[in-house]
């Protein structure tokens, strides 16, 4: 069940009506956040999970109109982290929608070619981790994401999912840091500072928002400096044309350029969690950056 004004949305938007009508006996999903015209709708797959899609995202199915929200299992499993423990709390859709999908890192740090990684995370919320039970490396979770500071998540939500799920032996605050080496980096930005769209139409705003985003590169590109790693990798969210990155990214990828120095290659290409098989179409570009010495 859902409630009457997350129904009367569903009734009342045309193109979830009209992929209802055109696809009988299949299940349309929707996300409610937001104006109409920003309610993605899919068939068959999850619009794309992000850290506001608890009891957001309604499964319809199209030939009876049951419609039920999705789990927070199943938006974890959706992010590909199927073994995980779920806490029954908002701050954990949360969690889950700002982490980056678990066979996007898998398969970096598979093509990295690196026997036995030190993999440490910086600027993400725990999941990123839970993955590498299943991979021969050893996990250090770097620092705390500056993102907490904005009443959006605390510190001890963060802490709570890391104790449940592949814990760490020890989580690194701000300027507390772990001092032995590191092969590859996972860099998360929070979803507002990597999105291509704003939806918010102030100018001012959107200009204290990039500051934020450029105050978090500072911030942490003294983690860069201090392991080296040989390999960084981050997710930002895919514009419309998915072959080609647009201005507002490309802008940011520079600014990262600029402030983490010459000795790094950047290569980056699109990819969709739904060609990883999972029941999701979260479109994104992966930002890959080498160490690129002379021998």
């Amino acid at each position: 069940m859902i409630s009457e004004r997350h129904y009367h949305f569903i009734n009342t938007n045309r193109i979830v009506q009209k992929k209802i009508y055109e696809n009988p006996s299949k299940l349309i999903y929707i996300y409610l956040n937001g104006s109409e015209r920003y309610r993605t709708s899919c068939v068959g797959l999850l619009p794309k999970i992000i850290g506001t899609s608890y009891n957001l995202i309604v499964e319809i199915e199209s030939t009876t109109m049951t419609c039920r929200y999705i789990t927070t299992r199943e938006l974890a499993e959706a992010q590909g982290y199927t073994n995980i423990r779920v806490i029954d709390e908002s701050f954990f859709a949360r969690i889950i929608g700002n982490s980056i999908p678990k066979p996007l890192i898998e398969n970096e740090i598979i093509n990295s070619n690196i026997v036995n990684p030190t993999i440490g995370v910086i600027g993400g919320y725990g999941l990123e981790g839970s993955l590498l039970i299943d991979i021969n490396c050893d996990f250090k979770f770097l620092t705390m994401t500056n993102h907490i500071n904005n009443n959006y998540l605390t510190s001890k939500n963060i802490e709570s999912v890391l104790n449940y799920n592949n814990p760490p032996e020890f989580v690194y605050q701000p300027n507390n840091y772990h001092n032995q080496r590191v092969d590859i980096l996972i860099w998360k930005f929070p979803c507002k500072y990597g999105s291509t769209q704003s939806r918010n139409s102030n100018y001012s705003k959107q200009v204290i928002e990039k500051e934020h985003f450029e105050d978090e590169v500072n911030d942490n590109a003294k983690y860069i400096n201090k392991y080296s790693p040989k390999t960084i990798i981050m997710e930002f969210p895919s514009n419309i044309n998915h072959k080609l990155l647009d201005s507002k990214t490309e802008k940011k990828i520079y600014y990262i350029k600029r402030i983490i120095g010459t000795d790094y290659t950047c290569k980056w290409y699109p990819t969709n969690t739904k060609d990883y098989g999972l029941k999701q179409n979260r479109r994104s570009y992966i930002i890959r950056f080498e160490l690129n010495l002379p021998i």
